[in-house]
């Protein structure tokens, strides 16, 4: 017929069933089929769940006996799932949302990099811990509201352009060496201000003063 170009025949469809794995080699999958067959199978990319021996599969075999598993129908034994994939894995959603939610609990290990990229940050647990071998906080403002807090350190070294502290009761123990060393140094006390040690030294270089309505000395 004029203006009609031939198509070639179309190929032969594919045959899916079932089957059970046996063992996994890396990529390759060796099958046992409820015919007797012994394929020899691959993962196909939309296969997400990992076959593991004894799982009941679907299998795919196309012209050329080309062989691709494409589901887990069934585990041999309840227990652990696992996505996985070869290569980079990434989750998109652009206009909504994501969510991972664990009755147990869920954990993230990597042993590379786990960058949180986010407008804001938030996290709510009833406890939480947190270990580093070290640790960089750049913020421009911190805002801190804690009912109880206990630190224990090492060695704190702490660097800063202007420190404001207000509390309505502190209380400082020092085992052995308490030193400051300051340009001026200014204490200021309503009421009483009481000094108790077994020696006491002042030594100034020019001038020292004592004034006060009353003055006892021993």
């Amino acid at each position: 017929m004029d203006g009609i170009t031939p198509q070639p025949p179309l190929p032969p469809t594919s045959a899916q069933r079932a089957a059970r794995v046996v063992r996994v080699d890396g990529a390759s999958l060796l099958l046992v089929a409820e015919d007797g067959a012994r394929p020899t199978a691959r993962r196909a990319v939309s296969c997400l769940v990992a076959p593991q021996p004894g799982d009941r599969v679907l299998v795919a075999t196309l012209p050329g006996e080309e062989h691709w598993v494409l589901a887990v129908l069934e585990h041999s034994a309840p227990g652990l799932t696992r996505i996985e994939l070869d290569g980079d894995l990434e989750l998109r959603a652009p206009n909504g949302t994501i969510t991972a939610a664990a009755g147990r609990g869920v954990t993230v290990t990597t042993g590379g990099e786990a960058a949180v990229l986010a407008g804001a940050v938030r996290v709510v647990a009833r406890r939480g811990l947190a270990a580093f071998d070290e640790l960089t906080v750049l913020a421009e403002r911190l805002d801190a509201e804690v009912t109880r807090a206990k630190a224990t350190f090492g060695t704190v070294d702490t660097v800063m352009e202007r420190l404001s502290q207000r509390a309505k009761r502190v209380y400082r123990v020092v085992e052995e060496l308490d030193q400051l060393r300051t340009r001026r140094a200014d204490y200021t006390a309503k009421e009483t201000f009481q000094v108790h040690t077994h020696d006491t030294l002042l030594t100034s270089e020019q001038l020292v003063k004592i004034d006060g309505d009353q003055i006892h000395v021993g």
